[in-house]
């Protein structure tokens, strides 16, 4: 007899869905956690243009001790647009964290798989420093899916303090209505030359549900070489429905925090925040460059960053290991973590093959 009973959550579920997720957090050195208030639901839209929310309960419960979301949206592979999933936000309370309700789970997320069979398979990300969830999802036991490590993924806060020099002649602005179709095709020209990154469309930027709610036209700012776009980067501010939370720290960290925010304030690096405080921040969305010149970001990260001075806390970038625009940002004063990125399939799916590993792979750091 099972012991968990799994279905797909429904509007009746918001209000437990909001405290798991208050209430259970990333874990590593820093446990974070990601309030959806006012609304789980409303916040969903920004992880695909598919988004089931998979919930697991206690036989003869209605009681939510679980959950995970599986999401789809089309994004470029080897420069094609295609469908792939994203596995994410994965939450069990402590004392359900066993391996039979965890194969339940994924035998359930197996059938939504199958049902719909939309797509060949599914990325993830993983704390690196999470060794206990690494072991058991690396594992492939409990009929887990095969997760293939395709590389670290690291997220940079920065202090919008940081004063960078740029020595190029591009101009930099804000967008406005009549840029969305050149913004538009510029991300579809240059963003398929990287693995993962994802196929916008009109009602993205426009509408109130798409995959970028809350990033308004003029919060993406353009650099240009002359009449010519050859650079674009983003504030997306989630607060209104998206919230970040530091839950606490583990040792040494929680002990020695208050030196390291002295030495942090002294560098201009971010300090570590508060617990229990929702952090005033914005993540760099849209991050596309011509032929990805660090030297355009350069220049496109010093306005975000003059443009946020005195109005936002921290500033949120991700990107893969390879990606040379990471290290503009590394360049910067700053507090990271670092994340594995998992190609997750199961037998009889289409992963990608090695020979597929040339590109870069990015990820919308806001929709994860």
């Amino acid at each position: 007899m099972a012991t968990f009973e799994f279905n797909l959550a429904t509007p009746a579920d918001d209000d437990q869905l909001r405290c798991l997720m208050s209430d259970v957090g990333m874990e590593g050195a820093m446990q974070v956690c990601f309030p959806r208030e006012p609304s789980f639901f409303q916040a969903s839209c920004v992880h695909g243009t598919k988004v089931q929310t998979l919930v697991m309960r206690p036989r003869f419960s209605n009681r939510i001790v679980g959950m995970g979301i599986r999401s789809i949206k089309p994004v470029f592979i080897n420069g094609e647009s295609r469908m792939v999933g994203y596995l994410g936000s994965l939450r069990l309370l402590p004392e359900f964290r066993k391996a039979a309700g965890l194969a339940q789970g994924y035998h359930y997320l197996r059938q939504c798989h199958v049902e719909d069979g939309q797509v060949p398979f599914y990325l993830t990300t993983v704390v690196e420093d999470n060794h206990t969830a690494r072991r058991v999802l690396e594992s492939g036991r409990c009929g887990l899916p095969t997760y293939h490590n395709v590389g670290g993924f690291c997220t940079y806060a920065i202090n919008p303090k940081t004063r960078i020099r740029c020595v190029s002649s591009l101009q930099v602005r804000r967008a406005n209505l009549a840029d969305v179709q050149p913004i538009l095709d510029f991300l579809h020209r240059q963003g398929r030359a990287k693995q993962f990154f994802p196929v916008y469309t009109r009602e993205d930027f426009e509408g109130s549900s798409g995959q970028l709610h809350g990033l308004n036209v003029e919060d993406l700012f353009l650099a240009l070489d002359g009449h010519e776009l050859v650079g674009v980067t983003g504030l997306w501010d989630q607060r209104g429905f998206r919230q970040t939370m530091v839950m606490g720290y583990r040792r040494p960290i929680a002990f020695w925090r208050p030196l390291i925010n002295g030495w942090a304030r002294v560098r201009g690096a971010p300090c570590l925040p508060a617990t229990h405080e929702v952090l005033n921040l914005r993540y760099l969305a849209c991050i596309c460059v011509r032929e990805n010149d660090p030297d355009i970001f350069t220049h496109l990260l010093a306005t975000v960053c003059r443009v946020s001075r005195g109005q936002v806390d921290l500033l949120m970038a991700g990107f893969h290991e390879r990606d040379s625009l990471g290290g503009v940002v590394a360049a910067c004063p700053h507090v990271s973590y670092r994340s594995r990125l998992y190609q997750v399939y199961w037998q009889g799916d289409e992963p990608l093959e090695e020979s597929s590993s040339d590109r870069i792979a990015y990820l919308e750091l806001g929709g994860l």
